[in-house]
C-alpha cells in the first residue's frame, strides 16, 4: 500500500511591528550598532555589531510589560552571556550592560 501526505502548509512569516536602530560606545571607546525588531507574533530580537570583535544576537518577548529585562545573548559560535536592558518610558529607548562568558562586558 502507498500512502501519500498532503504537504505541510507554510506558515507565513511574522510580520515585524518595529524596528529600532541600536547604537552605543563599548568601554574601550569602539562603537556598536544594530538593530531590535518586534513582530507581531509577539518575538523581539536584536543583533549588534562590535567593528572588529564580534556579533552578538538575542530574543525576548515583546508583551514584556517590565521597564527592565534580561535578555540571553549569543556572541559567535561559543560565546554566551547576559544583557540586561532597562527602556525608558514608551520602550523606544534605552540603555543595556552585557556581559559574556568570556569576561567581556558591553
Amino acid at each position: 500500500m502507498i500512502s501519500a501526505r498532503a504537504p505541510a502548509s507554510a506558515q507565513p512569516a511574522p510580520a515585524p511591528i518595529s524596528a529600532i536602530p541600536i547604537t552605543g560606545q563599548l568601554t574601550n571607546g569602539n562603537a556598536a550598532a544594530g538593530q531590535a525588531t518586534g513582530y507581531n507574533n509577539g518575538v523581539s530580537e536584536f543583533w549588534a555589531a562590535f567593528p572588529g570583535s564580534i556579533r552578538c544576537t538575542g530574543t525576548w518577548s515583546v508583551r514584556d510589560p517590565n521597564p527592565t529585562i534580561v535578555i540571553p545573548v549569543t556572541c559567535g559560535a561559543r560565546v554566551r552571556g547576559e544583557a540586561v536592558v532597562t527602556r525608558q518610558a514608551g520602550f523606544m529607548t534605552g540603555s543595556a550592560i552585557v556581559v559574556l562568558s568570556n569576561g567581556q562586558s558591553r
